[in-house]
């Protein structure tokens, strides 16, 4: 499944430095291996909101996280995806803590995880535009599991969850998956994992996918691994 999401923040340009802390290269399979693992992954595509007139995008209105005084100050967020550009203007002075769960080293080359990470966790107040990110003082993880292509492993998804449990998130999001067939079972592995990051409580939270075409009467099964 390919991806045709668009960056949900300004265009990069040069910054200062952000305070990001290498999480280290992990290895890929460090959970249990099992027969889906060489499943591929895609990111979802996440459609952009138009940006309402004033201070706050549509996306923040409808969710009301603009009437909302808390804002995610003291909560880890892992966000695991195609990584994230740390140079971005718009994450400046973040806690931001890196992870890579894929070969080569860590960096955005895609797009896409630095256009959810602003989504979750990017500012209320923007030069470029309206505030646009839900949790913006949130300590932000990101944890690269698909490469430049949009594409990745169970193997380095499965990684990535287990790092971000380790590190103590709150949350885990995760807009990636694969499509499924009616009937299909759902993976064992991402089971085990899953009830693990309960017991540690920390939320997963996994696109269902974008196969669904609601006006043509069409719903799809949930994709992998949200099932």
């Amino acid at each position: 499944m390919s991806c045709s999401a668009s960056s949900g923040v300004s265009s990069p340009a040069p910054a200062a430095a952000d305070p990001v802390h290498s999480g280290g290269h992990a290895q890929l399979g460090v959970l249990v291996a099992v027969p889906q693992l060489q499943q591929l992954h895609r990111p979802l595509h996440v459609g952009e909101p138009a940006a309402a007139d004033g201070e706050f995008t549509w996306g923040l209105q409808a969710v009301r996280a603009d009437r909302s005084a808390p804002t995610g100050q003291g909560v880890r967020v892992a966000v695991l995806d195609t990584g994230l550009d740390v140079q971005h203007p718009d994450f400046a002075g973040r806690d931001i803590v890196t992870g890579t769960f894929v070969p080569g080293e860590f960096h955005d080359g895609h797009g896409h995880g630095t256009h959810v990470t602003g989504t979750s966790c990017g500012p209320r107040t923007s030069q470029a535009g309206p505030g646009y990110g839900i949790a913006s003082q949130a300590s932000i993880y990101s944890g690269k599991v698909l490469g430049d292509d949009g594409s990745g492993s169970d193997s380095g998804i499965l990684s990535g969850i287990q790092w971000a449990i380790a590190n103590g998130c709150s949350v885990v999001s995760m807009s990636l998956g694969a499509p499924t067939q009616p009937g299909q079972p759902f993976s064992a592995a991402f089971e085990r994992v899953a009830q693990r990051a309960m017991q540690r409580g920390t939320l997963i939270i996994a696109a269902a996918g974008n196969e669904s075409q609601r006006s043509a009467g069409v719903v799809a099964p949930v994709g992998h691994p949200a099932n």
